[in-house]
């Protein structure tokens, strides 16, 4: 979605200005006497081969932007204010650290911007440092997005910030040098805005106030950022990256923690360390104390964003603001029934929705009466009323559907067997353990598990869980007949659980083999379902465990189900 100036906007925008903290300027103007133009070097440094990037190309073939000459047109500009630039973003309450290199300094600067990457919000590098024409700013790029494995979903801006006019070049060059990466990432490219985007990673180009650019160019010279704006140019940059309704309330929600860290370590104090022993102590298993610390401060964290209100931010005002916007891009929001008919609502007729429920709505779906399937998303398809898009709306349901219902993995830890895990057999089939959480821990030896199988249900109607499987969504139906639960034996590691191993990018559970002539079964790992959703399907499962049958007459039974 363009940004638009509107309310929405406006609010997205402060927004991000309580949510960036850091900014990191690399320019190796930044404390240099610009009362003279310095020579450029007549031969620099290379920077040494990244060790992870095997295929990258020699230095003779890099520079396809030429460093700008000492000539009398440089003469009298300012490549660099960097006081102008710390005092915007301090005026924002944003930290800002500038480095200023030296051609002897730079090889060494990759394990610097490396550090400094893992916890900033926004790099900002000029093109040409030490007149190489762009060669170690690109590397420091490549090397960002290439090897910095363990920052690699951090969501994060680059902007390029620089003196030059040629920018389509240096964009070009850029994505062009990324392609030839190793196992090259896919790249979305805005000419427009002279932007590429990498996975989680936005890059930008920007102009220096002083850029020689013709009167005639508007489009350029709309590009120059004087140094006392461009922390706002980037406030704004950060905004197009998060852009929406979802990314309001979760930046939202890390600037108000971010904002109580120092009440939570207050809370949270030494003073508690003799009374977590005691307590640790006097438990059955004295391990379980780990947890109820962990469980206690995300329970203080999720108090912080209730005080905070952070749900204000998709509150019925700002789903009218998020309507404006569309509003501007097609007057009629197109609503599609099952049947094929096609029914064009007003903004108003939305807000109605959106406010009161469709089952207030004048769609057909009011009478008392009706079949709840006619209410099921996927018979009334509100995703592609709100989408305009038939496919992206179906898709994007498929994403938050799974989202709901599936513990985030963020990679940190290696994952265990336990209540609501969900796996995946040699033979393609899907499983969900329902062992409960206190038998998956403190095992000794053997231990049979409990799984009910889950159902691939692609084109159907019907289906209580989307699974994501390389990349994929597949709409899947839990069978939770006592007749059909598997049981799988597996044997306790070191710690006593059921720990997955890596293998080519995957977990997997290794189970026993049912008798000595055959070999281990491996089960791929797939996620964990939410805790909650993990405890309702123990639940359901159970009282079909515990259905009771008898005899009655079969009049009055089928007067009971009457409504």
């Amino acid at each position: 979605m363009s940004m638009i100036d509107c309310e929405f906007t406006n609010q997205s925008l402060k927004i991000v200005e309580r949510f960036l903290q850091s900014a990191v300027v690399v320019d190796d103007w930044s404390f240099t006497d610009e009362s003279s133009e310095p020579e450029p070097p007549k031969d620099f440094k290379s920077p040494p081969k990244r060790p992870t990037i095997d295929s990258a190309p020699p230095t003779e073939e890099l520079p396809s932007v030429q460093a700008p000459e000492a000539t009398d047109d440089n003469e009298g500009i300012q490549r660099f204010n960097p006081k102008k630039v710390i005092d915007a973003f301090a005026n924002k309450g944003i930290v800002c650290a500038v480095l200023d290199p030296k051609q002897e300094e730079l090889d060494s600067l990759y394990s610097t911007i490396t550090k400094l990457a893992a916890i900033s919000d926004v790099l900002i590098f000029d093109w040409s440092l030490v007149g190489d024409a762009g060669l170690h700013t690109r590397e420091f790029i490549k090397n960002l997005v290439h090897n910095d494995e363990d920052n690699k979903d951090r969501l994060r801006l680059i902007v390029i910030y620089t003196i030059e006019s040629k920018i389509s070049d240096i964009l070009d060059d850029v994505e062009r040098e990324i392609n030839k990466l190793p196992e090259a990432p896919s790249i979305s490219k805005n000419q427009a805005e002279y932007s590429l985007h990498i996975g989680s990673t936005r890059i930008v180009i920007l102009l220096k106030q002083d850029a020689k650019i013709p009167p005639e160019n508007k489009e350029l010279l709309a590009r120059k950022i004087p140094f006392d704006e461009l922390a706002n140019r980037v406030i704004y940059e950060f905004t197009e990256m998060t852009y929406g309704l979802i990314p309001n309330v979760a930046l939202q929600s890390m600037s108000e923690i971010r904002k109580n860290t120092s009440k939570i370590l207050k809370y949270f104090n030494s003073e508690l360390d003799v009374p977590y022993l005691a307590h640790r102590a006097l438990l059955e298993d004295p391990a379980d104390a780990e947890e109820h610390i962990v469980e206690l401060i995300s329970a203080d964290l999720s108090a912080i964003l209730e005080e905070a209100n952070v749900k204000q931010h998709v509150n019925i005002d700002r789903l009218i603001e998020w309507l404006n916007l569309r509003e501007v891009a097609r007057q009629e929001f197109p609503f599609t029934k099952k049947n094929g008919s096609v029914s064009q609502l007003t903004k108003e007729q939305v807000i109605t929705m959106l406010r009161d429920g469709i089952s207030k709505t004048e769609l057909g779906l009011t009478g008392k009466n009706k079949d709840r399937q006619e209410k099921n998303p996927q018979e009334i398809m509100l995703s592609q009323l709100f989408s305009g898009n038939p496919t992206a709306g179906t898709e994007a349901e498929e994403v938050f559907a799974h989202m709901t219902v599936f513990r985030t993995f963020f990679g940190a830890h290696t994952p265990t067997l336990t209540l609501g895990t969900v796996m995946k057999d040699e033979e393609s089939d899907y499983l969900v353990c329902i062992q409960p959480r206190c038998d998956c821990v403190r095992l000794d030896g053997a231990t049979c598990f409990l799984f009910l199988p889950v159902e691939v249900n692609p084109g159907g109607s019907v289906f209580d869980l989307v699974i994501k499987d390389n990349g994929n969504y597949v709409r899947t139906k839990i069978t939770k007949k006592v007749a059909s639960v598997k049981q799988i034996t597996f044997t306790g590691d070191a710690n006593r659980m059921i720990t997955a191993e890596m293998d080519a990018g995957n977990y997997y559970f290794i189970a026993e083999p049912q008798n000595a002539a055959q070999p281990p079964k491996r089960y791929k790992w797939i996620g964990e379902l939410r805790l909650e959703r993990a405890i309702s399907l123990s639940n359901v499962f159970s009282a079909e465990l515990t259905r009771v049958g008898f005899t009655e007459s079969e009049w009055l039974r089928l007067y009971a189900k009457k409504r």
